[in-house]
């Protein structure tokens, strides 16, 4: 005997429940970061998941070392669509790496405040998944942005 099964939008929805600390043991979400829109969209997206489960954010910003061998290279150059290209140092690239850190830091610092979550920053240099396996282990969860 078969029996009638209501339709789809007659189903009754189980109430969403909150997770309850004790359901997870993730205290730390090491967040891989950069300052691009969809880093900025998966570090608000990071932020809620830890006040959600009450971790710490740790954000991690990689300054790729790829990026500074290319601009010590003599013929790199900036081509730009509104003016003329211009030459591409390492110091040029320095400046804009640390300029990316620090949006990026900044970024993290107001998404934490606005969700209330506990955060640090930190940088490193060298290959970008490289440093982020490194940073890995001490983390329960890695979230790339």
């Amino acid at each position: 005997m078969k029996m009638a099964q209501r339709p789809h939008h007659e189903r009754r929805r189980l109430p969403r429940r909150r997770p309850d600390k004790s359901d997870h043991d993730i205290r730390r979400i090491l967040l891989a970061l950069d300052s691009s829109a969809k880093g900025l969209a998966a570090l608000d997206a990071a932020a809620r998941l830890a006040a959600l489960l009450e971790a710490e954010l740790e954000g991690l910003h990689v300054e790729d070392e790829a990026l500074l061998r290319v601009a010590r290279a003599p013929l790199t150059r900036i081509v730009s669509m509104t003016s003329a290209s211009q030459p591409l140092s390492e110091a040029d690239m320095e400046r804009s790496l640390r300029a990316q850190a620090r949006a990026a830091q900044r970024a993290l610092a107001r998404a934490s405040e606005r969700h209330a979550v506990r955060w640090s920053f930190r940088s490193a240099r060298g290959q970008v998944s490289g440093e982020i396996l490194a940073a890995a282990p001490g983390a329960d969860m890695v979230i790339l942005g």
